[in-house]
């Protein structure tokens, strides 16, 4: 199946869909290629591709999965640089295969296919990462995208040590085209590479450590121009929250983003509890000009991210743990000729819940309750602005398995969240007019307390696997709706 029934409803699946530009979004299931990039791999079934489950290895078998994925958001709840309208398809396969008893090979193949609509000014394919240096143009306008992502993951379980070693390696390119004028193309070229090891104690007790470097590229070039109808380009170069800088008449314009870092993991497991702890580091540098370049400045990230689930055994049959985790990021960008720190980002959340499994009217259920104290902070300090929001986000979730009519299988699952602005401050030295038509909207977004719903189905008969989910989040007059599709045969 592309996104497998047990991964589904055995994860509290439903919160972790917020847009990323929500600020607890990334207290869920986190992965640089997914933060960095825009690109889910979990919408495609595939994302366990990008770390070594080595407590697996033994229980792979040969297999091959061919899918399709599509998905369609709309709606005025968003940001001012996210499009208004998105429909992201995907075609893919993947498969396995068991070379000996020691040795396992697998890897995914992804075409994908993007479609935007009224995305505004940037170029920038994630630009609510925190970095504040964007390239954008005066028009508000279409975008597609067509690009390729191919993987290949080799484990190897070593003789006479209960151990494993594994390597993943994902590389994936793709051009997006704005198809008003300027008509900027947009290039990205995206490395992942997964090195990880592992102990297996016991039967339910595993030690694994894993490290990810990633490279992730963007150029955006721009130098087709209309000039027999008289259109003069106008380029913005965005440096923080205000006081961008703007370029009239220029005939192109090219910029080139480097992302670059390493993601370190451990993870202990036993039959009472799960902890996983991760450091990252990151940095970009961010250059315009091609052949002769210059310097529009340096950003660095820091990460840490702790989480644990304590299995509280039964009681009357039923099983039940608690679950917490903390995940904070630092971040900084520096002036490309003051080499003086510009601007701060700051993001912090705390998670913690508690599931259940238990027998309804004799289908297997999960209940998963919780809340989300979560914590954004923007400062500029060249322009002299600070934004500050705190959350509070409870949630619970429902699932139930192991439906049946005749060969069909049914597992169904629905959510709700509610988010509470608890306190926000915003100080500003000065407006000028980027402040008041983009920064003002971003914190009216950012200020705002909303509501989601979530409902998800999956129907499983012999090879064929079908995914359907729907979300809706909305406040006052907005709202934004999304439907995702996956279908799938397992041969």
């Amino acid at each position: 199946m592309v996104v497998k029934f047990s991964k589904v409803f055995a994860s509290y699946f439903f919160v972790c869909s917020f847009l990323l530009s929500s600020p607890f979004h990334f207290c869920n299931d986190y992965t640089p290629y997914k933060f960095y990039t825009g690109i889910s791999l979990l919408e495609h079934g595939i994302e366990e591709f990008l770390k070594i489950d080595l407590s697996r290895v033994s229980r792979c078998d040969d297999r091959s999965e061919y899918g399709f994925y599509s998905v369609y958001g709309s709606g005025g709840l968003k940001l001012p640089f996210e499009p208004e309208k998105v429909n992201r398809n995907a075609m893919l396969f993947s498969g396995g295969k068991r070379i000996n008893e020691q040795d396992y090979f697998s890897g995914f193949f992804v075409y994908r296919h993007d479609l935007l609509w009224k995305k505004m000014w940037v170029h920038d394919r994630n630009p609510y990462l925190g970095i504040p240096f964007l390239l954008a143009d005066s028009t508000t306008g279409d975008f597609e995208l067509n690009g390729i992502v191919c993987n290949f993951r080799f484990i190897r379980e070593l003789q006479n040590v209960p151990a494993f070693v594994g390597l993943s390696v994902l590389y994936g390119v793709d051009e997006e085209i704005k198809k008003i004028f300027p008509r900027p193309q947009i290039k990205h070229r995206d490395l992942l590479v997964n090195i990880g090891s592992g102990w297996k104690f016991s039967q339910y007790s595993t030690f694994s450590v894993q490290f990810m470097y990633f490279d992730f590229q963007e150029i955006s070039l721009t130098t087709r121009y209309d000039l027999e109808q008289n259109k003069t380009p106008i380029f913005f170069k965005i440096r923080g929250m205000d006081n961008p800088l703007v370029f009239r008449g220029q005939t192109s314009e090219e910029r080139l983003k480097n992302q670059r870092g390493g993601f370190f993991e451990l993870e202990l497991s036993t039959g009472l509890v799960s902890i996983v702890g991760s450091f990252e580091k990151a940095s970009a540098k961010i250059v315009d000009g091609g052949a002769y370049p210059v310097d529009q400045g340096r950003w660095r990230s820091v990460r840490y991210i702790l989480g644990s689930e304590m299995f509280m055994g039964k009681k009357g049959n039923i099983p039940r743990s608690v679950y917490f985790r903390y995940h904070v990021n630092f971040q900084e960008a520096i002036h490309p000729d003051l080499n003086l720190v510009t601007y701060k980002f700051k993001r912090e959340c705390f998670k913690a819940g508690l599931k259940v499994r238990f027998k309804c009217l004799s289908f297997n259920s999960v209940f998963d309750m919780g809340s989300f104290y979560s914590k954004l902070k923007r400062t500029d300090i060249f322009n002299g602005v600070l934004h500050y929001y705190s959350y509070f986000i409870p949630f619970g979730n429902f699932g139930v398995e192991d439906l049946s009519i005749g060969k069909m299988k049914f597992s169904l699952g629905g959510g709700f969240s509610q988010s509470v602005v608890r306190r926000k401050e915003i100080f500003s030295e000065r407006e000028d007019w980027f402040y008041r038509k983009i920064t003002v909207l971003e914190n009216e977004y950012f200020s705002e307390g909303f509501s989601m719903y979530s409902l998800e189905g999956n129907i499983s008969w012999g090879p064929y696997r079908l995914l359907v989910k729907s979300q809706w989040r909305g406040v006052n007059d907005r709202n934004r709706y999304t439907l995702r599709l996956s279908f799938g045969i397992v041969m």
